[in-house]
């Protein structure tokens, strides 16, 4: 005859079924109700930057969705590690959440021997903002008007020719890396403190060369009244309102194109996540929140969850491999 579990353990195990299956009501039951009180969303660049113009335009709607108050908090520092560390150490239950970019999470954590945090663990991808599309620029005096006449004036050159970032360790510089890297080329790298100062210094041949923002160029260009030229865009489609200038895809450069999304903390609730990546997915596709996204061209790409979370997790890959190639290192 078989040993049977006694009557105590029997009861035991009884309690212990129903303790699991009420914890697992109550998950259910927290995630239905979610969100139950203010949720913060952190703003981790300098304030009165794009950071916090992104967070409060699109703040107020998913307010209107969610039916609860969205607080924008302002933790700007160390290249938006600050705000995202608070957040990346926060309970993972919905309540705390960040604008990340492709500078915070992709490129700054592979910069220095102990990162402040592990952008690919201790974070949730929620939902996709958009790109910040921009242009490689030369001043008029490079003669190179496409990739294969740059590559080309670049390797006779005397010299390496020059180009400018708004920092080191900056999205623009490794964006930049990668296409000296694709070209077989050296290029010399000038950081500056904001894309102001570097616009100026290619204007005024101070370098020879920039990735700029298309919200900072667009009218020079339409316009022609600046002294540089557009070798190309640094994006994957043509832009629509300068739809006669190429993309640097077109001409066999992968392109590195900075994101802009929402990012939670590790081990959010499945439910919580779908609720949130909902709420921000429609406002961003509000006509209100579009047309303030437009004025700093800012474009936008819906993105199901799973694949958000899947790129995210590509894109530290992406610009990793960028960074290993070309040594580039803050420490």
């Amino acid at each position: 005859m078989k040993n049977l579990p006694s009557r105590s353990l029997q009861r035991r195990t009884v309690i212990a079924g129903l303790g699991a299956g009420l914890a697992s009501w109550t998950g259910i039951s927290r995630a239905a109700d979610y969100p139950a009180k203010p949720i913060l969303f952190v703003a981790p660049w300098p304030t009165g930057g794009g950071s916090e113009f992104i967070t409060r335009t699109i703040a107020p709607v998913m307010q209107r969705i969610l039916g609860q108050s969205i607080i924008v908090d302002s933790r700007p520092g160390a290249t938006g590690t600050i705000g995202s560390k608070f957040v990346a150490n926060s309970a993972p239950d919905g309540y705390t959440i960040v604008l990340g970019v492709a500078d915070s999470h992709s490129i700054f954590p592979q910069l220095v021997k102990k990162p402040p945090y592990d952008a690919k663990r201790d974070f949730t991808a929620l939902a996709p903002i958009g790109f910040t599309p921009s242009a490689l620029v030369a001043h008029s005096t490079i003669p190179a008007k496409n990739i294969a006449e740059l590559a080309q004036y670049a390797k006779s050159a005397s010299q390496p020719l020059s180009y400018g970032s708004w920092g080191v360790g900056s999205s623009a510089q490794i964006a930049m890396e990668s296409i000296a890297n694709t070209l077989g080329i050296k290029m010399l790298h000038v950081p500056f403190q904001g894309t102001g100062p570097m616009h100026i210094a290619v204007m005024g041949g101070h370098i020879n060369l920039a990735i700029l923002p298309i919200a900072t160029i667009l009218e020079s260009i339409k316009s022609k009244s600046t002294n540089y030229h557009v070798i190309g865009m640094n994006t994957e489609r043509r832009v629509a309102e300068l739809p006669d200038l190429p993309t640097l895809t077109e001409q066999g450069i992968n392109v590195l194109e900075a994101w802009v999304g929402v990012l939670g903390p590790a081990g959010m609730p499945p439910d919580v996540q779908a609720k949130l990546h909902d709420a921000i997915s429609k406002a961003v596709a509000d006509p209100e929140v579009q047309a303030k996204f437009k004025t700093v061209y800012l474009v936008s790409t819906p993105m199901s969850l799973a694949d958000y979370q899947r790129f995210y997790a590509a894109e530290y890959d992406r610009w990793g491999a960028v960074i290993k190639a070309a040594r580039i290192s803050l420490d």
